[in-house]
């Protein structure tokens, strides 16, 4: 996820949450944390790069071990114990079954690329909210290794 824009302070309910959202451009990239509004900045080509590659890696041993399954990035998640939480994750294991919402309700893993803008508390807040909902959550090597990884080959 790219670095934080812009926040919307206050303690937000899920309900208020989604009425801003709809006051919003659709090309605006918000998520609510704990109460908080964030807007996000667009993810850099290498952070998509590191999670297009892990979600192919994982649909690849996803189809041969769990075929119910189903690895999807830049994606909504809710976690019915915390209903003030409505991140966007990098990327997330989901059932294979989807619909037409905006955020997946059960996820079984789920992972966030490392960035320079990421803070310990921000990276601390969603992991915490990810463990909630029963997911096995992770943080990635951040963008400036896979940068300087790729610049060496």
């Amino acid at each position: 996820m790219g670095a934080i824009a812009e926040q919307k302070s206050g303690m937000l309910s899920r309900e208020q949450y989604l009425g801003f959202l709809a006051t919003r451009s659709d090309k605006e990239r918000w998520q609510l944390l704990d109460g908080t509004a964030v807007m996000m900045n667009p993810p850099t080509l290498v952070h998509q790069l590191i999670a297009m590659n892990l979600a192919t890696e994982l649909n690849i041993a996803l189809r041969r071990s769990r075929p119910d399954l189903i690895a999807l990035v830049e994606l909504g998640v809710s976690v019915p114990s915390r209903p003030a939480f409505l991140p966007e994750v990098d990327l997330a294991v989901v059932d294979m079954a989807v619909d037409y919402s905006s955020y997946a309700g059960r996820f079984y893993l789920t992972a966030e690329i490392l960035s320079e803008s990421n803070t310990q508390e921000y990276m601390s807040l969603k992991l915490e909210g990810y463990a909630a909902g029963n997911s096995r959550g992770c943080s990635l090597a951040g963008e400036r290794l896979a940068a300087l990884d790729a610049a060496q080959t």
